[in-house]
């Protein structure tokens, strides 16, 4: 199996798992997403460009966007692609990333001035998604900024008002996945763009089965609210949550995690012990075949960490900088 993995510090390959040793291969700072498109090559979204690599992450090429500081890209069974940005723009690609076109009525559903992030003066798009059964549909989530549905290919939006018990709009969105065409399961944060950006929402994880129209909470019965990583693999739903937020566990070795894992869409969440936790957070998720991976960090270590069989977690190998983003072929 051959490993990609991005950190904080450049994207790094190893050439099979478990690893000891790793090389970057794309010398940049952030590589937020990871995402193979079959024959056709790898993207990676980094804070200095998207990139494509053909030759299994070997070597990379800029794609030319708009934009430089590129947080997503997503590749739908249609074979288009897209890419989310920060400032919060999407572009399409119907040439495997030859040519870009920008979604440009999401940008429409508000203003620019609540669209913006805690810690920078505006927002991105950290995730998007589509079910394979039903390409048109993309869900696109703004950090911060809310969750957005299109049924038309990004041609138009409207949002999902994603409320917690107080009414407050889950506005912080990490992670939205696809449980089947009408059913997903959102990742959030505490960050509400109607209170300066404040920590006024609750987080959590919420669970759609109307493609949007409804949402239901799903962590009630767990500690952790402030939640990241998210993946949905051969009918198991894995989720990692936090008690704190990212400015307090930074180099602490301390970020209060815990993984659950469901096999009901969430309705019943059971922790799932894994190496590095609590102290680790795992920030990405990625699966091969029949193996789900998964990558933690803490601010100045990462680790690469496999489900086994028996449904127990093992190490694969160590990174000297948080795992963002992680893709095995």
């Amino acid at each position: 199996m051959v490993g990609l993995i991005g950190t904080r510090n450049g994207l790094y390959r190893v050439d099979s798992l478990p690893f000891d040793d790793s090389e970057r291969v794309i010398d940049c700072g952030r590589v937020s997403k990871i995402s193979r498109h079959d024959e056709e090559g790898t993207f990676a979204a980094t804070d200095e460009g998207l990139y494509r690599s053909t030759d299994d992450g070997r070597t990379w090429n800029p794609v030319e966007l708009p934009e430089e500081n590129v947080w997503e890209v997503f590749v739908a069974s249609d074979g288009r692609i897209y890419a989310g940005t920060d400032p919060a723009r999407l572009f399409c690609s119907a040439d495997n990333g030859d040519t870009w076109t920008e979604l440009g009525s999401l940008r429409q559903q508000t203003t620019t001035e609540l669209w913006r992030s805690a810690f920078r003066e505006t927002a991105h798009v950290r995730t998007v998604t589509s079910h394979p059964e039903t390409p048109d549909r993309i869900f696109a989530g703004i950090e911060v900024g809310g969750l957005y549905r299109s049924e038309d290919r990004g041609e138009s939006w409207s949002k999902c008002e994603i409320r917690d018990e107080t009414g407050v709009v889950q506005d912080d969105i990490h992670e939205i996945v696809s449980l089947g065409p009408e059913g997903y399961v959102v990742a959030c944060g505490r960050l509400s763009i109607y209170d300066r950006n404040h920590a006024a929402a609750e987080g959590g994880l919420y669970h759609t089965a109307d493609a949007g129209v409804t949402w239901t909470r799903l962590d009630r019965t767990v500690d952790p609210s402030y939640f990241r990583g998210l993946i949905h693999h051969d009918g198991m739903l894995h989720a990692c949550g936090s008690t704190t937020v990212p400015p307090e566990w930074t180099g602490t070795l301390d970020a209060g995690a815990a993984m659950f894992a469901s096999s009901d869409a969430g309705e019943t969440l059971e922790e799932a012990p894994y190496p590095g936790g609590p102290d680790e957070m795992i920030l990405a998720y990625t699966s091969s075949d029949d193996h789900v991976f998964a990558g933690t960090g803490v601010g100045d270590l990462g680790r690469i960490i496999r489900r086994t069989g028996d449904k127990t977690w093992v190490t694969q190998g160590y990174m000297p900088d948080d795992v963002l983003s992680l893709s095995v072929s």
